[in-house]
């Protein structure tokens, strides 16, 4: 069984390029290589589908930087404890429950970093996502993946 890391890169738009400046970002997308209207798109992404600026006004401010690159934007270190095997991926996987009054929803993050949550009140796939379980006397973690059944001799 592979290691279990105990923290990981999550990727991601963490806060921050929602407040980073608009000509820190148009010199990221430079640096990326995006032209000016894929730039615009990200832009849009990036501020939550709120851009404070309209299209034109971003143009005349990626026309006017230069390309630099806005380190650790999008990656962030967290902590991983993972609880399954995500077996479609091959990766650890923490999946954490999150209640609210009148629903609960999954968070999950894979060992690559990826992260993502299921619609409401929708339980992660039990054919996909085996649970991880503690061995008490040896402190090893394993899986409760099924096994195949073992050929008769």
């Amino acid at each position: 069984m592979k290691p279990i890391p105990t923290k990981i890169m999550k990727k991601g738009i963490p806060h921050y390029r929602k407040i980073v400046s608009i000509a820190d970002l148009a010199s990221d997308y430079k640096f990326r290589g995006l032209d000016k209207t894929r730039a615009w798109d990200q832009f849009i992404i990036d501020r939550s589908l709120k851009p404070e600026i309209n299209a034109g006004e971003f143009y005349k401010i990626f026309k006017s930087v230069n390309p630099k690159e806005l380190k650790n934007i999008g990656r962030e270190l967290v902590d991983f404890n993972p609880t399954h095997i995500d077996i479609l991926l091959d990766q650890y996987v923490q999946i954490k429950m999150i209640k609210r009054d009148t629903y609960f929803y999954y968070e999950l993050l894979w060992e690559d970093g990826r992260s993502g949550s299921n619609p409401p009140n929708h339980v992660p796939e039990i054919n996909r996502f085996f649970p991880l379980r503690d061995n008490q006397e040896s402190g090893e973690r394993g899986t409760d993946h099924p096994q195949p059944p073992k050929e008769r001799e």
